[in-house]
């Protein structure tokens, strides 16, 4: 299967596995794209609220993947299938 590299910045970490990447194209274009981390499981946005003291478990998540993909070039994987 071929595959095509590109590479790209976080704009915004949405959750503990998704992301709003802002993927360079080539050529002066980008791309901004929502994607979800492959083989990562977090907790859902919902389930128990937290408290100041103690952030809810999706929370946490969210803080370790922005703390992980900050200020970084990150390489993204586009299959070349064109749309089959």
């Amino acid at each position: 299967m071929n595959v095509w590299i590109y590479q790209a910045t976080v704009e915004r970490v949405m959750a503990g596995d998704d992301l709003i990447l802002n993927v360079d194209l080539g050529f002066w274009s980008f791309r901004r794209l929502r994607v979800q981390l492959y083989a990562i499981k977090c907790p859902s946005l919902g389930g128990i609220s937290s408290t100041p003291d103690k952030p809810s478990e999706w929370q946490v998540a969210k803080m370790f993947t922005q703390k992980w993909v900050q200020a970084q070039w990150l390489e993204f994987l586009a299959p070349l299938n064109y749309g089959r």
